[in-house]
């Protein structure tokens, strides 16, 4: 099993394609008592890969420092990645110098760049050098997302200055300021493909501040209204919640059938905004239980 922590929502940036309305004023942030929660499970759980994200998650450099001496101290096995916008590779402070030496403790920096950040024409321009120089360039991956045409055309112009890298793409999704921006890839799922869709995030946990343990880390880990039904700050009342029970086991179709939501006169663009949909309609003290 893979684990997704995300360490706040505080971010130096505010693109109009954040999945989870992450921005510079975002106060959200693991506590004292979730890195204990956070490093119990990765001691007993020792999962295969921990996943740093954000918000920005080198604004919280502290924290990373922290949980990969506990995971080196555990001899946790766990491989470490981090997504990061790359701010820090613009700058030569004390303070960024700190952030790449932490850096090169992790197995995988994949760097987020597209046409929505600031500074993205920079940051292309100054990557490799500063990679090199700090000899971080064999553990960097380039991720991007994109939701229209003009996306792809300006990510195929990138991809000639940063074929030194491994290039991941990912859609755009319906969830956090993506979907109120409306910047998020919009197609219609045929309805025979919707019947048999599942959770993409199977092979993963997450844990966001707020909501704790989750299986799910799109829009439902944005909605205040459902913190309390798909996650919990302790594991063994996570991995027991009926929701993440249902989610585990069970397709999308088979979910709105059981909660009785009818799916048929709606249209979606994401396997995660049919599930938004479907546990928005039945929220209930049934949700909540630990079975």
């Amino acid at each position: 099993m893979n684990f997704t922590l995300n360490l706040g929502y505080k971010c130096n940036y505010e693109c109009s394609h954040c999945c989870n309305n992450s921005g510079p004023n975002r106060k959200e942030r693991l506590s004292k008592n979730d890195i204990l929660e956070i490093c119990d499970y990765i001691a007993r759980e020792k999962p295969k890969w921990i996943s740093f994200l954000g918000g920005e998650p080198t604004l919280y450099i502290n924290q990373i420092s922290i949980l990969l001496d506990r995971i080196l101290a555990f001899k946790a096995p766990s491989k470490v990645s981090i997504t990061t916008n790359g701010w820090f590779f613009l700058k030569d402070t004390i303070h960024t110098k700190y952030i790449l030496r932490q850096l090169e403790r992790v197995n995988r920096i994949q760097v987020s760049i597209d046409r929505y950040h600031p500074n993205a024409e920079m940051l292309i321009s100054n990557l490799q050098n500063r990679a090199d120089d700090c000899n971080l360039s064999s553990k960097i991956e380039i991720v991007s997302v994109w939701s229209n045409a003009e996306d792809l055309i300006w990510l195929a112009k990138i991809n000639l200055k940063l074929r030194k890298y491994k290039i991941s793409i990912q859609e755009g999704a319906p969830s956090g300021r993506a979907k109120i921006s409306k910047n998020y890839l919009k197609r219609e799922i045929p309805r025979p493909q919707l019947q048999n869709m599942a959770c993409p995030n199977l092979t993963q946990v997450a844990y966001h501040p707020n909501t704790g343990f989750t299986k799910c880390c799109g829009p439902l880990a944005n909605k205040a209204s459902l913190k309390k039904i798909i996650g919990s700050e302790k594991y063994r009342n996570f991995v027991n919640l009926r929701f993440t029970r249902n989610i585990e086991r069970k397709k999308l179709s088979e979910l709105a059938s059981e909660y009785n939501v009818d799916l048929s006169n709606e249209t979606f663009s994401h396997p995660c905004e049919a599930c938004e949909y479907i546990f928005s309609k039945c929220v209930t003290d049934k949700l909540m239980e630990v079975v």
